[in-house]
């Protein structure tokens, strides 16, 4: 009973008062629509589905700052493995490898891979989301060091 006395309180304020039942005009119920499905949200203090999730990490792994971030987590987690810039160690070079894809990075910093004795952990446990896609921005970068194109 509040929520249609606040209804029709805020329809009269803009020129869609209501006079019961029977006289209400389907130009009001389109109103009523619109403020169900696209009003509704904002008010109760949400937010729409694109405004939340306006990019994924995966859409900005060209970012400067996502590389950065992902340096900085390797270089304190991975380069015992992969060595100092994935230049390679007990795992294989990482360096100027066009052949990872961002799926099977994040995958497999994820999950761990095994490859005969040797182990990768998988990282989903000790990184979040966000992190990992950093680790993989910055993978995806040792492609283009200049030693690359050499």
């Amino acid at each position: 009973m509040n929520f249609e006395k606040n209804l029709t309180s805020g329809l009269s304020g803009i020129g869609l008062e209501s006079q019961g039942c029977k006289s209400r005009s389907p130009v009001m119920w389109i109103w009523v629509f619109i403020l169900l499905c696209f009003g509704m949200p904002s008010f109760a203090g949400g937010a729409l589905e694109s405004e939340v999730s306006a990019t994924s990490p995966a859409d900005r792994l060209e970012s400067e700052e996502m590389i950065k971030a992902g340096e900085l987590t390797f270089s304190q987690n991975c380069t015992y493995c992969h060595g100092y810039k994935g230049i390679g160690g007990k795992a294989r070079k990482m360096q100027c490898r066009d052949s990872f894809t961002p799926d099977y990075l994040f995958t497999t910093i994820s999950n761990g891979k095994q490859r005969g004795s040797l182990i990768m952990p998988p990282w989903k446990d000790s990184f979040n989301e966000e992190t990992r896609w950093q680790l993989v921005a910055y993978i995806l970068s040792l492609k283009t060091l200049p030693s690359c194109s050499e």
